[in-house]
């Protein structure tokens, strides 16, 4: 059931996408040549070059290593599926990781609530604004897999489990590794609240975080094997798109005055991209405060 309504989500939304261009643009080929339009954009053309030609040194395709492997990898795979076709690989990797997210959630929701609120929740991911990324060519529904998949191991005390799927997390998005905290935490709580475990679960815990950095560690790995360098992918986050580390308000604060001058000067960037932007990280941060307990 969760299965059916992801396809029928994105196929009507691809369907109004396709639309909407026929209407502003025009016919301009078939459905597959019109989604190439509208997805190969951003971050999409970057891994599709990863996945065709792996990491390079040259020209400005050596900026890619920026972007993690696991996905670029998929790709590869998947599109001996597709007939060689790199971009239609990506929409079955985004497509079955879209399925397989909606259904990992459900399964982590019923863990602590009825089967019926945990199917209105995972259909409630699905309708969420942001969920149009995972529709796109590019790592949200991946990543989003990866992770439900380790919380829910975790949650079902299978930490080697729980280390791997965040092993996968950390290959996909810098911030994977992030998942130790939780999956420690959760190891740490079963710990001290008194449960008798023994030596060999203990052992399997500590296992389980240490797989997660393991994928981080691969991929400063590969930053070595292809740059020189573990850390290039930094130096050129920061010389070519200007983004380092930062407070979380640091991004608040440039997306507030990129709103105010938007404001003025574009209205349809103030109402369609910064405003919502805002709003979706202040009452993201007020949900969690007020679910926290």
């Amino acid at each position: 059931a969760i299965a059916c309504r992801v396809i029928l989500l994105h196929m009507a939304l691809y369907a109004i996408a396709y639309l909407f261009d026929l209407v502003k643009n025009g016919y301009s080929g078939g459905l597959l040549d019109t989604f190439r339009h509208l997805w190969l954009r951003t971050d999409s053309p970057s891994y599709l070059g990863i996945a065709e030609n792996w990491y390079v040194t040259e020209g400005d395709a050596r900026f890619h290593i920026v972007f993690f492997p696991l996905y670029p990898i998929l790709i590869r795979i998947f599109s001996l599926f597709t007939g060689g076709s790199a971009f239609g690989g990506a929409m079955l990797v985004t497509t079955l990781c879209a399925i397989g997210s909606a259904i990992a959630a459900y399964e982590l929701f019923a863990l602590d609530t009825d089967r019926r609120t945990a199917l209105f929740a995972a259909t409630l991911l699905c309708l969420f604004p942001g969920s149009i990324f995972l529709l796109a060519p590019m790592t949200e529904s991946l990543f989003l897999l990866t992770s439900l998949l380790c919380m829910y191991m975790c949650r079902k005390k299978k930490y080697l489990l729980s280390g791997l799927f965040g092993c996968l997390a950390a290959l996909t998005r810098s911030v994977g590794i992030l998942l130790i905290l939780p999956v420690f935490m959760e190891a740490a709580y079963d710990y001290f609240k008194g449960t008798s475990i023994h030596k060999r679960d203990l052992v399997s815990r500590l296992a389980g975080c240490c797989m997660i950095a393991l994928g981080t560690a691969l991929y400063l790995i590969i930053n070595k094997a292809v740059t020189g360098s573990f850390f290039t992918f930094m130096s050129y986050q920061h010389d070519h798109w200007s983004q380092s580390l930062g407070p979380f308000f640091g991004t608040a604060a440039y997306q507030t005055e990129n709103a105010v001058s938007a404001a003025a000067k574009s209205p349809a960037l103030f109402w369609g991209l910064w405003l919502p932007n805002l709003l979706a990280q202040l009452l993201s941060l007020a949900v969690m405060i007020l679910a926290a307990k």
